[in-house]
This record gives structure tokens, sequence and C-alpha cells, in this order.
């Protein structure tokens, strides 16, 4: 298959554009149609846009292809990418104009059903305030209610804190980030270190195409 990536035509602007990417926004359904098949989105970041920390993912729904994501730049070179089984891939992009974000199976082969998500991890919204994290505090109750759904909690810690986060249920991945969208830890059961005073996101979420409660 051949295709033109600065400039690309053909593509979805189904995501919309970054400064819309909360962690309450409805995923983005997609498939892929058989071998060499892809699907292509477009989105813009606006002229003086702050550098954006952002996370793609994408989860199959039915079918046998295994979907990947890539992000092309106004140029048409690539800016960051995943494989289906890596974790947490944060894709930090600065310039201006109009990117591609490309999904095809890991192999080429296989067709399906998958869905997408954006989020910005750096200045993120749609995340719920939850009490500082000390004994005694009840857990959170919450839900994963349609595939590829990332629930966002922030909570205010102060430098050199030390955490450890469990959960039960389908949320059964975590992750730590800072303000600046960056990766703190993601192994639940582990201590986590806040290096700075700040507002941290924590992430829960299902590995795989899976809904249901969790706390």
């Amino acid at each position: 298959a051949v295709r033109r990536l600065d400039n690309p035509q053909g593509c979805s602007s189904a995501l919309g554009d970054p400064d819309g990417w909360s962690f309450t926004r409805a995923r983005t359904n997609g498939s892929i149609s058989g071998t060499l098949g892809a699907q292509c989105f477009t989105f813009t970041r606006a002229e003086a846009e702050a550098d954006g920390a952002y996370w793609f993912r994408t989860i199959r729904t039915a079918g046998s292809a295994n979907p990947e994501w890539t992000v092309y730049g106004p140029s048409g070179e690539q800016e960051c990418s995943n494989t289906y089984y890596s974790y947490l891939p944060v894709c930090d992009l600065t310039a201006e104009g109009t990117y591609a974000l490309v999904v095809e199976s890991a192999s080429g082969e296989g067709s399906g059903a998958y869905v997408l998500g954006a989020r910005r991890l750096n200045a993120p919204s749609g995340c719920a305030a939850i009490k500082a994290p000390t004994f005694g505090v009840p857990p959170s109750f919450g839900s994963i209610s349609t595939a590829g759904e990332v629930d966002c909690y922030a909570a205010r810690l102060g430098a050199g804190d030390e955490l450890t986060f469990h959960t039960t249920g389908t949320a059964n991945e975590f992750a730590l980030l800072n303000e600046n969208g960056e990766v703190v830890c993601a192994n639940v059961g582990a201590t986590c270190t806040a290096a700075h005073d700040g507002t941290y996101s924590i992430l829960l979420y299902a590995d795989a195409n899976q809904s249901g409660s969790y706390q």
C-alpha cells in the first residue's frame, strides 16, 4: 500500500482538536478492513498552542487485527508510535499544523473493529479530585463502562511523598503522572515517590476489551 503522509487525503476528522481531548471524551470507533488495511485520522495543533504530551490508545473490540498507531507531523515525518503490547507511550508534540494518526494491524494482516482514545496528559481535563491519600481514607469506587475508557483522578502531593496503589476489579492497570504528563510509576503495589509539589494524575483502566466496576 502507498500512502501520502504530508497533506494526507481520505482521513477522518473524528478525533477533533487536541484542546478537547479530556478523559471524559467519548471514544472513537474504527475498523481495519483486511490485509494492509489502515485508517487515518487528522487533527490540528493551533498556532502558539502550548507543547502537549498526549496518549493515544487503540483496543481491539472484534476480529483478528491487532491495531497499532503512528503519528506523522505536518511535514510527514514520524513523530511517535506504539506497538499493540506497548505500555502508555507518551507522544510529545510541539509544532503547529495538521497531524495524521494512522491505525493499522501490527502484522499487516487481519481485520476487525477497534476503539481509539486520544487524551492530553499535561494540563489534563476530566480528572475527578480525590482526597489526599492517607491511611483511613475509604477506597474510591468507579467503573469502566466501555472498552478503552480511562478514569483519571487528580491528587495534590508534596515533594518526597511516597505512595502505594492497589486496585481490585476491572481496572487492573494504573499509572501515576506528574504535571508535565511524565509517568512517575506504573506498577500496582510498588512504592511511588513524588519528586515535586503539585497536582498529579492517577490513571485507572483495563488492559483489554473489558468493562465493569473497580475500587
